[in-house]
Protein backbone atom coordinates (compact mmCIF):
# COMPACT_ATOMS: atom_id res chain seq x y z
CA UNK A 1 0.00 0.00 0.00
CA UNK A 2 1.55 3.43 -1.20
CA UNK A 3 1.43 6.74 1.12
CA UNK A 4 1.96 10.24 0.45
CA UNK A 5 4.37 12.43 1.92
CA UNK A 6 4.57 16.39 0.37
CA UNK A 7 8.22 16.59 1.40
CA UNK A 8 9.10 13.10 0.71
CA UNK A 9 7.54 11.79 -2.17
CA UNK A 10 5.11 8.91 -2.36
CA UNK A 11 6.10 5.43 -0.72
CA UNK A 12 5.32 2.14 0.10
CA UNK A 13 4.49 0.25 3.67
CA UNK A 14 1.53 -1.25 5.32
CA UNK A 15 -1.18 0.53 7.65
CA UNK A 16 -1.90 -1.54 11.20
CA UNK A 17 -4.89 -2.37 11.88
CA UNK A 18 -7.86 -1.24 13.03
CA UNK A 19 -7.08 1.88 10.55
CA UNK A 20 -6.32 -0.61 7.62
CA UNK A 21 -9.86 -2.23 7.93
CA UNK A 22 -11.70 0.47 7.71
CA UNK A 23 -9.61 2.39 5.14
CA UNK A 24 -10.30 -0.67 2.81
CA UNK A 25 -13.97 -0.70 3.65
CA UNK A 26 -14.24 2.94 2.45
CA UNK A 27 -12.68 1.78 -0.88
CA UNK A 28 -8.34 2.41 -0.15
CA UNK A 29 -6.64 4.72 -1.93
CA UNK A 30 -9.59 5.28 -4.87
CA UNK A 31 -12.09 5.86 -2.46
CA UNK A 32 -12.65 9.00 -1.01
CA UNK A 33 -10.00 9.23 1.37
CA UNK A 34 -7.18 9.16 -0.86
CA UNK A 35 -3.93 8.06 -0.09
CA UNK A 36 -2.51 8.40 3.67
CA UNK A 37 0.16 10.66 4.55
CA UNK A 38 1.93 8.25 6.49
CA UNK A 39 1.73 4.48 7.28
CA UNK A 40 2.19 5.01 11.15
CA UNK A 41 -0.88 6.10 13.13
CA UNK A 42 -0.65 8.77 16.09
CA UNK A 43 -2.16 9.45 19.59
CA UNK A 44 -4.20 12.49 19.49
CA UNK A 45 -3.87 15.27 21.29
CA UNK A 46 -5.86 14.30 24.23
CA UNK A 47 -3.96 11.07 24.28
CA UNK A 48 -6.67 9.57 24.50
CA UNK A 49 -7.05 7.53 21.13
CA UNK A 50 -5.08 7.49 18.32
CA UNK A 51 -5.95 8.67 14.20
CA UNK A 52 -4.33 8.61 10.95
CA UNK A 53 -5.14 11.46 8.15
CA UNK A 54 -5.62 11.24 4.34
CA UNK A 55 -5.60 13.16 1.45
CA UNK A 56 -9.40 14.63 1.93
CA UNK A 57 -10.38 13.19 5.38
CA UNK A 58 -9.10 10.97 8.50
CA UNK A 59 -9.82 7.77 10.48
CA UNK A 60 -10.08 8.08 14.36
CA UNK A 61 -9.90 5.56 16.79
CA UNK A 62 -10.94 5.43 20.78
CA UNK A 63 -12.00 2.46 23.16
CA UNK A 64 -14.99 4.58 23.48
CA UNK A 65 -15.80 5.49 19.73
CA UNK A 66 -14.40 2.65 17.67
CA UNK A 67 -13.08 3.10 14.52
CA UNK A 68 -14.43 5.82 11.91
CA UNK A 69 -13.38 7.57 9.08
CA UNK A 70 -14.56 11.64 8.33
CA UNK A 71 -13.91 13.53 5.20
CA UNK A 72 -14.51 16.19 2.89
CA UNK A 73 -16.42 19.34 4.60
CA UNK A 74 -17.37 17.84 7.61
CA UNK A 75 -13.93 16.89 8.16
CA UNK A 76 -13.06 20.71 7.71
CA UNK A 77 -15.71 21.80 9.92
CA UNK A 78 -14.79 19.40 12.88
CA UNK A 79 -11.44 20.90 12.50
CA UNK A 80 -12.51 24.33 12.76
CA UNK A 81 -14.10 22.83 15.68
CA UNK A 82 -11.49 21.88 17.38
CA UNK A 83 -11.23 18.30 16.42
CA UNK A 84 -11.21 15.91 19.38
CA UNK A 85 -11.01 18.41 21.90
CA UNK A 86 -13.79 20.71 20.79
CA UNK A 87 -17.04 20.52 22.10
CA UNK A 88 -17.94 17.97 19.90
CA UNK A 89 -15.65 15.53 20.96
CA UNK A 90 -14.41 12.28 18.83
CA UNK A 91 -16.83 11.04 15.64
CA UNK A 92 -19.14 7.81 16.60
CA UNK A 93 -20.28 7.27 13.42
CA UNK A 94 -18.56 7.62 9.66
CA UNK A 95 -20.09 9.73 7.34
CA UNK A 96 -23.87 8.84 6.23
CA UNK A 97 -26.85 10.34 4.53
CA UNK A 98 -28.60 13.23 6.69
CA UNK A 99 -32.22 13.16 8.08
CA UNK A 100 -34.52 11.90 5.85
CA UNK A 101 -31.94 10.68 3.02
CA UNK A 102 -31.01 14.47 2.41
CA UNK A 103 -27.40 15.77 2.84
CA UNK A 104 -24.63 13.62 4.81
CA UNK A 105 -24.07 13.74 8.50
CA UNK A 106 -21.82 12.28 11.02
CA UNK A 107 -22.21 11.76 14.86
CA UNK A 108 -20.18 12.79 17.60
CA UNK A 109 -19.95 12.44 21.10
CA UNK A 110 -21.52 15.92 21.79
CA UNK A 111 -23.37 16.58 18.24
CA UNK A 112 -23.63 16.30 15.04
CA UNK A 113 -21.93 18.15 11.74
CA UNK A 114 -24.57 18.05 8.80
CA UNK A 115 -23.87 18.83 4.92
CA UNK A 116 -25.88 20.15 2.20
CA UNK A 117 -24.66 21.57 -1.30
CA UNK A 118 -26.47 24.71 -0.23
CA UNK A 119 -25.77 25.01 3.38
CA UNK A 120 -22.42 23.41 3.25
CA UNK A 121 -21.18 21.70 6.89
CA UNK A 122 -23.10 23.06 9.79
CA UNK A 123 -22.33 21.97 13.73
CA UNK A 124 -25.27 21.03 16.29
CA UNK A 125 -23.26 20.97 19.35
CA UNK A 126 -25.61 18.59 22.30
CA UNK A 127 -28.03 17.29 19.94
CA UNK A 128 -29.28 16.77 16.67
CA UNK A 129 -31.08 18.40 13.85
CA UNK A 130 -34.26 18.73 15.92
CA UNK A 131 -37.59 17.53 14.46
CA UNK A 132 -39.67 20.08 15.40
CA UNK A 133 -39.37 23.77 14.88
CA UNK A 134 -41.97 26.32 16.97
CA UNK A 135 -42.03 29.73 16.33
CA UNK A 136 -44.75 32.26 18.12
CA UNK A 137 -45.22 35.72 18.04
CA UNK A 138 -46.93 36.67 21.76
CA UNK A 139 -47.71 40.41 20.01
CA UNK A 140 -49.38 39.88 17.19
CA UNK A 141 -50.57 43.14 15.76
CA UNK A 142 -51.42 45.31 12.67
CA UNK A 143 -49.16 47.50 11.91
CA UNK A 144 -50.65 50.67 12.18
CA UNK A 145 -52.59 50.85 15.45
CA UNK A 146 -55.90 49.16 14.19
CA UNK A 147 -57.36 47.19 17.49
CA UNK A 148 -56.94 44.06 16.66
CA UNK A 149 -54.18 41.63 17.82
CA UNK A 150 -53.52 38.24 20.06
CA UNK A 151 -50.76 35.42 19.43
CA UNK A 152 -49.81 32.94 16.72
CA UNK A 153 -47.58 29.92 16.49
CA UNK A 154 -46.30 28.08 13.22
CA UNK A 155 -45.13 24.00 13.65
CA UNK A 156 -43.22 23.07 11.22
CA UNK A 157 -42.15 19.29 11.66
CA UNK A 158 -39.00 17.26 10.03
CA UNK A 159 -42.02 14.75 8.24
CA UNK A 160 -43.44 17.32 6.55
CA UNK A 161 -46.70 18.17 8.67
CA UNK A 162 -46.85 21.47 10.08
CA UNK A 163 -49.32 23.73 11.72
CA UNK A 164 -50.50 27.33 12.09
CA UNK A 165 -52.55 28.28 14.74
CA UNK A 166 -53.89 31.69 16.33
CA UNK A 167 -56.14 33.60 18.40
CA UNK A 168 -56.81 37.89 17.73
CA UNK A 169 -59.27 39.89 19.51
CA UNK A 170 -61.43 43.16 18.09
CA UNK A 171 -61.52 45.46 20.91
CA UNK A 172 -62.52 48.31 18.55
CA UNK A 173 -65.80 49.20 16.81
CA UNK A 174 -65.39 48.20 12.96
CA UNK A 175 -65.90 44.68 11.68
CA UNK A 176 -62.28 43.84 9.78
CA UNK A 177 -61.51 41.24 7.61
CA UNK A 178 -58.65 39.73 8.39
CA UNK A 179 -55.10 37.77 6.88
CA UNK A 180 -52.31 36.27 9.33
CA UNK A 181 -49.64 35.36 7.81
CA UNK A 182 -46.40 34.01 8.61
CA UNK A 183 -42.90 32.69 6.30
CA UNK A 184 -40.03 30.85 7.60
CA UNK A 185 -37.41 31.43 5.57
CA UNK A 186 -34.65 29.22 4.46
CA UNK A 187 -31.04 31.41 4.55
CA UNK A 188 -29.07 29.05 2.04
CA UNK A 189 -31.97 28.06 -0.42
CA UNK A 190 -34.04 30.97 -0.32
CA UNK A 191 -36.78 28.94 0.36
CA UNK A 192 -39.72 31.01 2.19
CA UNK A 193 -42.02 28.33 3.54
CA UNK A 194 -45.48 30.61 3.37
CA UNK A 195 -48.34 29.98 6.38
CA UNK A 196 -51.90 32.07 6.04
CA UNK A 197 -55.08 32.01 7.75
CA UNK A 198 -57.88 34.58 6.44
CA UNK A 199 -61.29 34.93 8.17
CA UNK A 200 -63.05 38.23 10.39
CA UNK A 201 -63.71 40.03 13.39
CA UNK A 202 -66.87 41.64 14.94
CA UNK A 203 -66.23 45.39 16.70
CA UNK A 204 -69.35 47.44 18.85
CA UNK A 205 -71.21 48.52 15.82
CA UNK A 206 -70.97 45.38 13.58
CA UNK A 207 -72.91 44.28 10.97
CA UNK A 208 -72.10 40.83 11.17
CA UNK A 209 -73.33 40.20 13.98
CA UNK A 210 -70.05 37.68 14.57
CA UNK A 211 -67.56 36.81 17.33
CA UNK A 212 -64.52 39.51 18.30
CA UNK A 213 -62.40 37.07 18.56
CA UNK A 214 -61.08 34.97 15.21
CA UNK A 215 -59.57 31.71 16.35
CA UNK A 216 -57.66 28.95 13.85
CA UNK A 217 -55.86 25.84 14.48
CA UNK A 218 -54.56 24.82 10.56
CA UNK A 219 -53.05 21.73 10.01
CA UNK A 220 -51.30 20.22 6.55
CA UNK A 221 -48.56 18.23 5.10
CA UNK A 222 -45.59 19.29 2.34
CA UNK A 223 -42.64 17.12 0.88
CA UNK A 224 -40.93 20.19 0.08
CA UNK A 225 -40.77 20.41 3.88
CA UNK A 226 -39.19 17.48 4.48
CA UNK A 227 -36.59 17.69 1.21
CA UNK A 228 -35.45 21.10 2.37
CA UNK A 229 -35.39 20.19 6.26
CA UNK A 230 -31.73 20.42 6.60
CA UNK A 231 -31.11 23.45 5.63
CA UNK A 232 -33.84 25.19 7.14
CA UNK A 233 -32.19 24.10 9.98
CA UNK A 234 -28.48 25.51 9.18
CA UNK A 235 -30.08 29.14 9.34
CA UNK A 236 -33.80 30.35 8.97
CA UNK A 237 -35.66 34.13 9.42
CA UNK A 238 -39.15 34.32 10.27
CA UNK A 239 -41.15 37.37 8.95
CA UNK A 240 -45.00 37.95 10.74
CA UNK A 241 -48.06 39.93 9.24
CA UNK A 242 -51.74 40.61 10.44
CA UNK A 243 -53.29 43.06 8.27
CA UNK A 244 -56.83 43.47 6.69
CA UNK A 245 -57.61 41.33 3.47
CA UNK A 246 -53.94 40.52 2.39
CA UNK A 247 -54.16 37.79 -0.46
CA UNK A 248 -51.57 35.04 -0.59
CA UNK A 249 -49.88 36.48 -3.20
CA UNK A 250 -49.65 39.84 -2.24
CA UNK A 251 -48.06 38.35 1.11
CA UNK A 252 -45.75 36.01 -0.94
CA UNK A 253 -44.23 39.62 -2.64
CA UNK A 254 -43.75 41.22 0.56
CA UNK A 255 -42.01 38.15 1.86
CA UNK A 256 -39.60 38.72 -1.20
CA UNK A 257 -39.13 42.42 -0.68
CA UNK A 258 -38.11 41.70 2.86
CA UNK A 259 -36.09 39.13 1.43
CA UNK A 260 -34.07 40.01 -1.66
CA UNK A 261 -32.31 36.33 -1.77
CA UNK A 262 -36.02 34.02 -1.42
CA UNK A 263 -36.06 32.04 -5.20
CA UNK A 264 -39.28 29.42 -3.59
CA UNK A 265 -42.25 30.62 -1.81
CA UNK A 266 -43.76 27.14 -0.52
CA UNK A 267 -47.16 27.56 0.88
CA UNK A 268 -47.19 25.09 3.36
CA UNK A 269 -51.10 26.68 4.55
CA UNK A 270 -52.99 28.95 3.01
Amino acid sequence: MHWRNEEKGDKAGQLAPPFVDKYRAVGGPTGFLGFPYDVHDAPTPDGVGRFLHFEYGGIYTSPAIGVHEIHGEIWKKWSDQGWEQGDLGYPTSDEQPGPHGTGRANSFQNGWIYWTSASGAFATIGHAVPDQIVVTNKNFTFSNNTPVGGWATVTLNSDGSCAFSGHVHDSGAPDYDVSASCAVVAVHTGTAYILQHTGSTSGDISVLSGSRDMDWNDHGSHPELTAGWLDLNASYEVTWNLTASMSLSSWIDLVKKAYPYVQTAVALLA
